[in-house]
């Protein structure tokens, strides 16, 4: 067989910009419902069509350099920011899985608390770009507030202080951003998840059961159906290709929603972090999926590691 991330790319190139089509990954093939053991490409679709209602042209292949494809259904995708009023708490100490954000001019706009993380003997809060920056330079500095604005009132906890930028019609890999922190917060993840297993993070893999206790829809478990699937991202400021991401799929159909992004994606046997959440799609077939980073890449990026101590 061709190889897979090869025909992948391929992939990428020639599908992810057609009509439909909202993301691009790699997996088990599925037949009837049920993974096979067969390793597939997969075209993720906002909504099935019959091959009888497309033209010649418009139907997608049936297998790339080689490789055989998946059509898999995924609906819209969505960043995981939240204007909606879903998860009202104030934690002292701040800690993850609790709602946070910033003030923006006429929208109130709140995300999830993500991990403590270090760096140079400092400690800040981790989440995504889009929950407190948008993007936008001109956002550093800024206060972050716990809870956040659309759970409000909330007292400052942190300073906004750097973000991984996002170009529209560019690529990327993660979607984070850091806040240096004000007050002693609490690196465990709020319960039922509870202490990490230590610093070091764990790659995500197909098959791997995962958890996360997110703003908008609390503790949520799902499992691992992708970990390397390309998506673009419809963000206020534009498109944004997404690249080498984790899908999730949980089993009651609900992983996440708006106002989940930021969270920390937990492997439920380990302990051991493995992503953060920054979007979300609905799929009339399979429910919500969460999409997120690999926190490796996460962390790496931003030149961070997870606290694991005490406030």
């Amino acid at each position: 067989m061709a190889d897979l991330y090869s025909a992948k790319r391929s992939a990428v190139a020639r599908y992810l910009s057609r009509h439909g089509v909202v993301g691009v990954g790699v997996g088990s093939k599925i037949v009837r419902g049920e993974p096979t053991a067969a390793p597939a490409i997969r075209l993720y679709v906002a909504a099935k069509v019959e091959a009888a209602a497309l033209s010649e042209g418009s139907r997608l292949p049936r297998e790339i350099d080689g490789v055989p494809t998946d059509v898999v259904a995924l609906g819209r995708l969505r960043p995981a920011g939240g204007e909606a009023p879903v998860y009202r708490t104030r934690i002292r100490p701040p800690q993850p899985g609790c709602s946070i954000g910033v003030l923006r001019e006429f929208k109130l706009l709140s995300g999830t608390l993500g991990a403590v993380v270090e760096a140079q003997g400092r400690r800040y809060l981790l989440t995504c770009n889009h929950v407190l920056a948008d993007d936008e330079q001109s956002s550093v500095g800024r206060a972050v507030l716990q809870p956040g604005p659309s759970d409000g009132p909330g007292d400052a906890i942190a300073t906004l202080t750097r973000f991984v930028p996002l170009r529209p019609n560019a690529t990327a890999r993660v979607d984070a951003a850091i806040a240096e922190l004000l007050v002693p917060a609490d690196p465990a993840v709020m319960p039922p998840i509870g202490r990490l297993a230590g610093g070091t993070p764990l790659r995500a893999a197909e098959g791997m059961a995962v958890e996360k206790v997110g703003r908008a829809t609390g503790h949520t478990t799902g499992t691992v159906f992708d970990a390397a699937a390309d998506f673009e991202m419809p963000y206020g400021f534009g498109a944004v290709t997404l690249r080498a991401q984790i899908l999730i799929q949980s089993p009651d159909g609900g992983f996440a929603f708006s106002g989940d992004s930021g969270s920390l994606i937990v492997e439920r046997e380990t302990k051991r972090a493995v992503g953060l959440l920054c979007g979300y799609s609905h799929s009339e077939e399979r429910g919500f999926y969460g999409v997120a980073n690999h926190i490796d890449t996460v962390l790496d990026t931003l030149s961070v590691t997870l606290a694991a101590g005490s406030p």
